[in-house]
């Protein structure tokens, strides 16, 4: 973990990879608890978290460039609001190449929209995401 300790890690511990066998793409999603976004209209809504992602775009000169990064080894924070189905994509590692290339980013995602409504956020990872 980045602080504390406790993280989310996507993979096999014992491989340090996340490759599956037979060769098919790898995906999960983690949830948080529901929780009420600030309704404080004097406050930014963010939420932020702490990354380290290792892809095979570390140590691209630019990675987010690749045509495939898209659609491969991709992190998205989903946001569902609480009695619905339908998800919202609050953020999306293409934008960032997959990679944060062997070091900690931090991550905010606006939740404005969402002020004093209950939501949770999914942490869906997929290593090769369909175009």
């Amino acid at each position: 973990a980045y602080n504390g300790m406790y993280s989310l890690y996507f993979g096999d511990p014992e491989t340090q990879t996340y490759a599956a066998d037979p060769s098919n793409p790898a995906a999960a999603t983690a949830w948080t608890p529901f929780f009420e976004v600030d309704p404080d209209l004097q406050r930014e809504q963010v939420a932020s978290f702490w990354l380290w992602m290792s892809t095979q775009f570390d140590g691209m000169e630019n990675p987010e460039d690749d045509p495939v990064a898209e659609f491969t080894d991709v992190l998205e924070v989903h946001i569902q609001r609480y009695n619905e189905t339908e998800t919202v994509v609050g953020w999306t590692s293409a934008d960032i190449g997959n990679t944060t290339s062997g070091g900690w980013v931090q991550v905010g995602i606006d939740l404005t929209e969402f002020r004093g409504e209950t939501i949770h956020l999914g942490f869906a990872f997929d290593s090769g995401k369909p175009e």
